[in-house]
């Protein structure tokens, strides 16, 4: 069984780029993004609130709650600053920081004000929600604990800690309230985006599962390419995607599965790659190629191919067997927006590997005269699962 999946390459044992594989623990790019956005809306909206509480307090001259104020407008530039700083760090790393420091925020406010304890009960239960599908059973185990241990001093606070406040009506009651509203609302949007990202894994697997069975039922290497195009575009949530083999011997791209299949007859079978120079630079430089029709920097010939089949944007990437280019994938959208938010990450150095082992089955002639590059795709391609 073999595996097509979007890396970027490490440096190997001989210092080339492309004869490493990257070993590092690999993270979804979505649910870091996503995670990114939650933390620099929360900093957003906590800023201008913890200001708020802390003029309020010095209006009514209460330093425990200018102390919950200036906790509040910490946490919440520190959580801007993450969000500034953060694009690189994987979600697992993210998940946690943001955990630990909402459990020393809770603490740090209780603290300064204990008659918000019982209200912060709930929010001791946001930082393992928080990381719930980010990190690992031993780190979430962890975070749980540590959650556990806030909420029992939040709801013990009042009772152990010598000093307090007394507020004038209404402020007694409306304190505790906001406090609480605000907690289940950040619970609920926690809880949300985990759901969302529980949602999103398991539609990927279902489609790898049933690329899996597709391919499993057939030997033929052309159609197993075909089931790949249908399944990539698909997930990407594009209009074409074309899967072509370099003939290195003619210079030249042969397409070798096409979907839809209904306009495949708008695809030319071969091209020289003397006519489309950036297409020869994604094979020989391993780069990806982002090509918009609106973009004056996108490549004439490119440009000039997509006006030709009615698209306004596309990708192409190298697909890459052991270090070295046997052809690209390319994806392309009637839209400007492409690849969209479903589509495996791609970056400067990103590549699709087909790596693992697979039967040395030939196609069937064809009467083109790249059968030898054809088999070599097959190889690689025979029991493929994406």
């Amino acid at each position: 069984m073999a595996t097509l999946c979007t890396m970027r390459p490490s440096p190997g044992t001989d210092g080339n780029a492309s004869t490493g594989l990257d070993r590092a623990q690999l993270t979804d790019p979505r649910a870091q993004r996503q995670l990114r956005r939650a933390i620099g809306i929360f900093g957003a909206v906590e800023v201008p609130a913890g200001a708020a509480w802390a003029v309020f307090g010095a209006a009514i001259g209460q330093g425990p709650l200018i102390a919950v104020g200036l906790v509040g407008m910490a946490c919440g530039l520190w959580s801007l600053v993450e969000y500034r700083t953060s694009q690189r760090r994987p979600a697992s790393s993210l998940a946690t920081r943001a955990a630990l420091v909402t459990n020393a925020e809770i603490v740090a406010v209780i603290t300064a004000l204990p008659p918000l304890g019982m209200a912060m009960t709930v929010a001791a239960v946001l930082p393992s929600v928080l990381a719930l599908v980010h990190v690992d059973r031993r780190t979430l185990l962890r975070l749980i604990f540590l959650g556990a241990g806030t909420g029992i001093y939040a709801a013990t606070a009042a009772m152990i800690l010598p000093w307090g406040s007394t507020f004038p009506s209404p402020i007694d009651v409306l304190l505790p309230t906001t406090t609480v509203i605000f907690a289940f609302a950040v619970f609920q949007a926690f809880l949300w985006n985990a759901s969302g990202q529980l949602t999103e894994t398991s539609t990927e697997l279902s489609a790898a599962m049933d690329l899996s069975r597709e391919v499993a039922q057939t030997l033929d290497p052309r159609v197993v390419a075909r089931i790949i195009a249908r399944h990539i575009a698909i997930a990407a949530e594009v209009a074409d995607c074309t899967l072509s083999m370099w003939d290195r011997d003619a210079d030249r791209v042969v397409t070798f599965a096409y979907y839809p299949p209904d306009q495949g007859g708008m695809i030319e079978p071969t091209y020289d790659l003397a006519e489309f120079p950036a297409t020869r630079r994604v094979l020989m430089e391993g780069e990806p190629c982002y090509v918009d029709v609106a973009n004056p920097a996108s490549d004439p010939r490119e440009v000039a191919y997509l006006q030709g089949v009615g698209q306004q944007s596309m990708v192409i990437l190298p697909l890459v067997v052991r270090g070295e280019s046997i052809g690209i994938l390319e994806l392309t959208s009637t839209q400007r927006r492409v690849p969209s938010r479903r589509t495996p990450q791609v970056g400067r150095k990103s590549r699709v590997h087909i790596c693992g082992r697979g039967s040395a089955q030939t196609p069937p002639a064809t009467g083109s005269d790249s059968s030898a590059s054809s088999a070599r795709v097959t190889r690689n391609w025979n029991g493929l699962a994406w």
